[in-house]
């Protein structure tokens, strides 16, 4: 029988360099925001923060073009391929910056799922708040706390037995008597 804890399959997949790591004990030099051997991908400012799109297929790229609203990019021979693209990363910048300030990132998440691209919203903690998707898996809750409710995050995953939904937030030094129990219990000692 062979044990593999679950966390270490989940770390396999999270990104490609921290696979090679942990199988192959390499060490990349570090990417930055994006990786030019996947350009263009990684955290593109837009109009109100930022987004972060993926750019590994082939596929990927051709729909991103057409995202943009430039389907000449596809043909264009500097970024017909991954490789052209990393050689050629401050020129495609250059084209497709531009799109992205003039575009919001609800926008820009909602309009890349009709393509079916892969771009993520990068949440300041009122957007994850106020967010419908969080909303609706169960992610955010009413708290009660000393001020009255208030929604916050309840519970980063659902599993049987973890608590999270309907907790109460405690007020300053209302359920902290076991520490100051062991911190004199310590000083006695």
């Amino acid at each position: 029988m062979i044990d593999v804890p679950w966390v270490s399959c989940a770390a396999t997949i999270v990104e490609g360099s921290f696979t090679g790591f942990l199988s192959r004990d390499v060490v990349p030099p570090p990417a930055g925001a994006h990786p030019m051997q996947i350009f263009p991908a990684g955290a593109f400012r837009c109009a109100d923060g930022h987004v972060v799109t993926g750019s590994v297929r082939q596929h990927d790229w051709d729909l991103q073009a057409l995202l943009y609203e430039l389907p000449q990019l596809q043909d264009d021979p500097r970024f017909t391929t991954r490789e052209g693209r990393g050689q050629h990363v401050q020129a495609l910048w250059d084209l497709i910056q531009p799109w992205y300030d003039a575009h919001p990132k609800a926008a820009i998440f909602a309009q890349a799922m009709e393509y079916n691209i892969a771009v993520g919203m990068v949440m300041t903690a009122g957007d994850a708040l106020t967010d419908r998707h969080l909303a609706a898996r169960g992610f955010l809750a009413v708290q009660e706390g000393p001020g009255g409710a208030f929604v916050s995050p309840a519970r980063p995953l659902i599993a049987a037995n973890v608590p999270g939904m309907g907790s109460r937030v405690h007020a300053t030094g209302e359920d902290d008597a076991w520490f100051r129990a062991a911190l004199e219990e310590g000083r006695a000692g």
